[in-house]
């Protein structure tokens, strides 16, 4: 029996940063879909959502930023239930706060995250969440 790939959504501005975690998440098995903006990632989310297992998110990009795209995940029921890490370079608790408080499963700062430790976040954060999924 071959399991479904899970499927990251990364949204992130910065094209080396991305191509970075594309890679190091297609090495260890996930199909990887990428957004430059949080309303790229938005429109991803709305036409691809059953597609979607994880969400890897920047706070600081154009036409809408990662506040932005964790507000209307979390005000919207369906979409609410899609595991968000924030990996961002604002260091500040109060912007950790604010994130946490939208739905956000774990906030981390690019510089003191490797893309390996990241993938093994991912891969505790799926597994909390699917077996959750079957208990219920």
């Amino acid at each position: 029996m071959q399991t479904k790939k899970r499927t990251i959504l990364i949204v992130e501005d910065d094209h080396d940063l991305l191509e970075i975690y594309t890679q190091a998440f297609k090495r260890e098995n996930f199909d990887v879909a990428i957004a430059k903006d949080g309303k790229e990632a938005w429109q991803h989310i709305k036409n691809n959502f059953n597609a979607v297992d994880l969400i890897i998110s920047d706070i600081i990009m154009p036409k809408m930023d990662g506040f932005d795209l964790l507000e209307k995940i979390h005000f919207n029921d369906e979409y609410a239930k899609i595991p968000i890490i924030i990996l961002t370079n604002l260091n500040q608790n109060g912007d950790r706060d604010a994130a946490l408080a939208l739905g956000a499963k774990k906030y981390f700062v690019k510089a003191n995250i490797t893309p390996k430790q990241l993938v093994g976040v991912v891969n505790e954060i799926l597994r909390i969440t699917s077996s959750q999924r079957k208990i219920v």
